[in-house]
Formats: C-alpha cells, structure tokens, sequence
C-alpha cells in the first residue's frame, strides 16, 4: 500500500482516490503585495517564482497553470518539493505555489499563504497491487488516511486575508 500524487497507471496496480489537495501561494509576511487591498495574481506571476523540478508530480500541472495566464515564468529558484518551496518562499527569495499539505507542515514564522483564483487541485491516491489482498495494517493505515485527509478539509488552513484576485 502506498499514497501517491503522482498519476500511475500499471495492469497490476489499484489506484483508487482517497482525497485531493488544493494549490497555494506562499509569500514572505512582509511582501509588497500583501499591503496592497487586492493583489492580483497576475502581479504575482510577473515577480520571481520558486518552481518544480520536471520529476516532481505537480510540475507539469503548476507550469500549464502559469502558462494558462499567458506569463513567461522568472524563475528565481528550482526546488523538488513543496516543503523546500515554502522554505526558499520564507527567506523572501522568490513566491512559491505549494499544496496546503505542505503548506500545514511547514509554518515557519513571517510566512503567509494566501487562495489563488482558479487554481488546480490535485488528486490524492491509495495505491495497492490488485493480486494481493490487502493487510489488515494496510486497511487500518487506509481507513487513517482516508479520515486524516477529511479531517484536513474540514478544518481549512488560515489564509492570509488578502486573497488573490
């Protein structure tokens, strides 16, 4: 049994969704933007970005999104996952956009996330070989993960109040 974000696809393999994950702009407290009423989220695509290596799951989806609102990325730093993402946003270098996963785990004082408007959400996966059945630990750890991940949603992460236009 595993979780995974990344899309599989294998004959042997049972991927069944068990939650989703939303998408989030991580800026340093103190940020120009965020003294300003209504940021928008195309000055903050205009400014350096901390982006994803092409192997980690979310890449391709961040990089279409951002190509979406027609910007050419400033790339001011290249990062393998979400928790370096908030780490390289925290010391003011760049803004990063990062899963509210990572997000919760990283909480660094000075750093703020704020919702992005029409941002993509990305699916998270219990995967599991189809001819094997699954233990009872595994089944206990899938029920956990399905309740902590619930849990999650229900209890939404503080956003800096201002939200992205």
């Amino acid at each position: 049994m595993r979780i995974s974000s990344a899309p599989l696809d294998h004959p042997a393999l049972d991927i069944e969704e068990i939650g989703r994950w939303e998408l989030l702009c991580a800026l340093p407290a103190d940020h120009a933007l965020l003294k300003r009423a209504k940021p928008s989220l195309a000055e903050v695509l205009a400014g350096r970005l901390v982006v994803y290596s092409p192997e980690a799951p979310q890449s391709a989806v961040i990089d279409h999104w951002i190509e979406s609102h027609g910007v050419a990325r400033n790339v001011a730093a290249e990062v393998r996952s979400g928790l370096a993402a908030c780490s390289v946003a925290a010391t003011g270098a760049a803004v990063a956009f990062v899963d509210d996963l990572s997000a919760r785990a990283h909480r660094p004082e000075g750093l703020v996330f704020t919702a992005l408007p029409g941002s993509p959400t990305f699916p998270i996966f219990a995967v599991r070989n189809r001819h094997r059945p699954l233990s009872r630990l595994g089944t206990a750890f899938l029920q956990i993960a399905r309740e902590q991940l619930e849990a999650l949603r229900a209890a939404p992460l503080p956003l800096h109040k201002a939200a992205l236009r």
